[in-house]
């Protein structure tokens, strides 16, 4: 059903590198092919990146004088990575 896609997949890939995405999958809506995939590697990315921003937390509170500082827990904000990147066509897994 190749002449029948919305979107082509250098097409994608090209509109991600254009903005600084680092990871492109190829999906079917029909068949669900690859779907339950970018659900996963997406989990795992933000589980990963709130981890290293954790330790990151961490390490800088054991760095200060007094210890870590007071008031409470920190609060982590999500970011988008910027490391460069693969794309996943047809492939399982991804992080």
């Amino acid at each position: 059903m190749e002449d029948q896609r919305e979107v082509q997949f250098d097409r994608a890939v090209e509109f991600a590198k254009n903005h600084g995405i680092h990871k492109v999958f190829e999906t079917s809506a029909k068949t669900g092919s690859n779907v339950e995939d970018v659900f996963s590697c997406a989990g795992k990315e933000l589980f990963h990146q709130t981890e290293k921003e954790n330790e990151e937390a961490k390490e800088k509170d054991t760095d200060t004088p007094d210890g870590p500082a007071s008031g409470g827990g920190k609060v982590t904000k999500l970011k988008k990575s910027k490391a460069g990147g693969s794309t996943q066509k047809g492939k399982k897994g991804c992080c």
